[in-house]
């Protein structure tokens, strides 16, 4: 199949769905092509000179990824030149349209006539100017795309619920976000090496948060849990690795007191993709107490047991052999009970590497897509 992925914004090298999905159907056999602008997505520690990719076409990972000149830009919503045209050129049997509230080209796909299958990563409108914006510009451009489009993919549980309750639309299909099974992998040479240089003593359970570094993250949860449990004599250290909010993580420092929770918590900024799996692997124990991060899935394909809130995104990923959902921001007894497992090594790295290559690599998911691309071709 020639398949065609229309995006807002793409950076490869930081990896995404739309990313690994394209390389894994290259690998099927599937020539792929991806439209998309000429900007990668605004993050808050980016200017736009560090955010801005050159124009036309060039090849990468086997994938035809063609960046087009943006006219017009607002928060994440992105408008760019020729897609008409280049979808056109690119002639494909099926097009995949990705996050259509981060512009017009979902409703430009929609009239070329070719057919397309449409993916939503949303399951919340957010704080009052996010839900006003969604209300009243976005949601207007996105309704008539879910209802032309061949399938609708809910990337999360509570994306069904959110595309029920903001569009009255009942039909989505739920397909789970993944991760790169090749990527992020068991490996006792990492956690040996990473130990050592993080100065984690052999005794000592290290617990890692890995994402963006923002309140609602609730990563003061972490570090006032991680002090009751060396109140509690247990021999914890934390890491919590990534960028954000500077204020923010000052605010944090200040929740840290004492000369021995100085000693066990560590800060370290976020590392490329390709080096995350080895900080994985030197954990014991993944905590990740409110929002969801799809560091939740990186880790358990290094096999590391996590701890994570009890709803449809992350809830219904933990099974109890590979750790513990939570019902409460007030679950000490949870985590507690958690380290305690891990220190009498309850938790099997392979077993829990496999669970994660059955259900979210995106081996499965791409080749359970491809077969829905084929369902809806033949029609």
């Amino acid at each position: 199949m020639r398949i065609l992925h229309v995006i807002g914004y793409f950076q490869p090298e930081l990896g995404y769905e739309e990313y690994y999905l394209a390389r894994e159907q290259v690998k099927q056999g599937h020539e792929v092509y991806v439209v998309t602008s000429d900007r990668i997505w605004p993050f808050k520690n980016l200017d736009l000179k560090s955010r801005q990719r050159n124009l036309g076409r060039t090849y990468i990972d086997g994938i035809y990824l063609i960046r087009l000149k943006t006219y017009f830009e607002f928060r994440d919503f992105i408008l760019f030149k020729r897609i008409k045209k280049a979808i056109k050129e690119i002639n494909p049997d099926i097009i995949h349209v990705h996050e259509p509230r981060q512009g017009l080209y979902g409703l430009m796909v929609k009239q070329i006539g070719i057919p397309y299958v449409t993916d939503i990563h949303e399951y919340s409108l957010g704080g009052i100017k996010t839900k006003l914006e969604y209300l009243l510009f976005r949601k207007h451009f996105i309704r008539p795309v879910l209802k032309d489009s061949s399938r609708v993919l809910a990337m999360t549980k509570e994306t069904v619920s959110f595309l029920r309750k903001v569009f009255s639309y009942s039909n989505s299909i739920y397909i789970p976000l993944g991760a790169d099974d090749e990527r992020f992998f068991v490996s006792y040479k990492s956690r040996e090496k990473y130990r050592s240089v993080l100065g984690v003593a052999k005794n000592e359970i290290l617990i890692i948060f890995s994402g963006k570094i923002t309140p609602s993250k609730g990563i003061e949860i972490i570090i006032r849990n991680v002090g009751k449990l060396l109140q509690s004599g247990y021999p914890v250290k934390l890491l919590i690795l990534g960028n954000g909010d500077s204020k923010y993580i000052e605010s944090l420092k200040k929740v840290i007191n004492g000369n021995e929770m100085n000693k066990a918590v560590m800060f370290l900024p976020q590392v490329h993709p390709s080096e995350l799996y080895n900080y994985f692997n030197a954990a014991d124990v993944g905590y990740w107490p409110l929002s969801p991060t799809i560091s939740i899935l990186e880790a358990i394909a290094c096999g590391l047991p996590i701890i994570v809130p009890n709803n449809d995104i992350t809830g219904t990923i933990v099974k109890k052999f590979c750790g513990v959902a939570i019902d409460s921001v007030d679950h000490f007894s949870d985590l507690e009970l958690l380290i305690q497992n891990t220190q009498l090594g309850k938790y099997s790295r392979e077993k829990i590497r496999d669970y994660f290559l059955d259900k979210f690599s995106y081996k499965k998911i791409a080749k359970d897509i491809e077969n829905m691309y084929k369902e809806i071709i033949s029609k």
